[in-house]
């Protein structure tokens, strides 16, 4: 028995995974793509946090909304290119806005424990969903501070 459960917490540890999602920066308006001056200066902030010495584990691997015809803004993006250049990782643009079931079902296959994930504030929910929480809050469009932890 003793076994049996040291075997289990085993499985369990190996398959653990930290899902970190962020909002995008600020942005302008919606008429334009990239982020204001203050997501800007978000952006960057985002090395303190996540790097080696901050206050939040370091993602091993980073996704962010890819821009598609129907939405075409790169803050998803623009907000994590300085961390993963700090970090010396690609950034995944593999997903768009409509394929959050296939980013949830890659990520629950990815072999990295750590992952952080920078997407817009209208399909977050609907990824926490993906990731099995019922009934996610809703993200409020004018919050870039929060960090859901999955």
């Amino acid at each position: 028995l003793r076994y049996f459960i040291i075997l289990l917490l085993g499985i369990v540890a190996v398959n653990a995974k930290l899902i970190m999602i962020i909002r995008h920066g600020e942005k302008l308006s919606d008429k334009k793509t990239d982020l204001s001056p203050k997501g800007k200066t978000r952006a960057h902030c985002l090395i303190n946090l996540f790097s080696d010495n901050g206050r939040y584990l370091t993602p091993k691997k980073i996704y962010a909304q890819s821009p598609s015809e129907k939405k075409q803004s790169t803050r998803p993006r623009d907000t994590v290119e300085p961390l993963a250049e700090a970090l010396n990782i690609n950034v995944d643009l593999s997903y768009t806005s409509g394929q959050i079931k296939k980013l949830t079902k890659d990520i629950k296959n990815d072999i990295e424990d750590v992952i952080l994930i920078s997407w817009s504030s209208d399909n977050i929910p609907d990824i926490a969903e993906k990731f099995g929480i019922e009934n996610p809050p809703s993200w409020d469009k004018n919050d870039f501070d929060k960090i859901w932890m999955i």
